[in-house]
């Protein structure tokens, strides 16, 4: 009897021993592979996944004289390897959009572009063709179909707009951005607040977005050489369904708050 109940163990833990190897197994089997990105000799940059984790991006020698006009991807299903997709100009900057769409800045000698490539099919379409000196997406809406913008132009101000990817309507935002050099939006990209500075006494004005129309909620004295240091915005964010506010005291000492329920 005692022998049997011995037996009994020693079998149940080969069990408890084999199941556990195969779920270990089975964990490092859906895990990034170290060399993927931990290869010193080709570093690896921009690191981005796609939702469902089929796909892994990553760009090389973005601190090379001529950066690369390359996104390298790598499928989940065999990480050893190597895929890239290529683009007009060296890439800046790109933004995983959903599982079939990438968003790319490249950059030539002739000005910065906004690409968007479709995975299913790799092709590239230039939204915003070289018209730029620099461009940057501000923002993007909670299923991220579009985006907002800075843009600046060789010979004119900066300039703001929304995109829609799937449409292709541009909204110069030009009844809002009336000289806000930041702009906040909530999870649908609808302009919520701004930061601007008065052109006669330099004072910096925070104002929120309501009905068409700005209403300033605070107006401070500014200095200009502010600019340069870092962490200096005055509004830090709104929350997504822009109901709530996030602001920077105006004393250097205090620390930021929520200012609730503003709207």
């Amino acid at each position: 009897m005692r022998k049997q109940f011995v037996y009994t163990i020693v079998f149940l833990s080969f069990i408890l021993k084999g199941c556990g190897t195969v779920a270990q197994m089975s964990t490092e089997s859906s895990l990034i592979l170290r060399d993927v990105l931990f290869d010193l000799e080709d570093r690896k940059e921009l690191v981005k996944i796609l939702p469902d984790a089929s796909k892994i991006f990553y760009i090389t020698g973005a601190h090379q004289p001529i950066p690369d006009n390359r996104i390298y991807y790598r499928n989940r299903t065999d990480f050893q390897r190597e895929y890239f997709c290529e683009f007009s100009g060296a890439v800046g900057n790109y933004k995983v959009l959903n599982q079939s769409q990438l968003l790319v800045r490249s950059l030539s000698p002739k000005g910065q572009s906004i690409e968007l490539y479709s995975l299913d099919n790799s092709s590239s379409t230039n939204i915003f063709n070289d018209l730029y000196k620099s461009i940057h997406w501000l923002a993007f809406s909670n299923d991220n179909s579009s985006a907002a913008f800075v843009a600046m132009p060789f010979n004119s101000s900066p300039i703001r707009f929304t995109y829609d990817f799937s449409t292709a309507k541009l909204d110069t935002l030009s009844n809002v951005a009336q000289g806000h050099y930041l702009l906040f939006f909530d999870e649908n990209l609808n302009v919520i607040a701004g930061e601007r500075i008065d052109q006669e006494t330099g004072k910096k004005i925070l104002a929120f977005f309501e009905n068409n129309q700005w209403q300033e909620i605070e107006t401070y004295e500014w200095s200009a050489e502010r600019v340069l240091r870092s962490g200096l915005k005055s509004i830090v964010g709104v929350d997504r369904d822009g109901k709530d506010m996030t602001t920077r005291l105006k004393s250097p000492g205090q620390h930021s708050g929520v200012s609730p329920n503003l709207f």
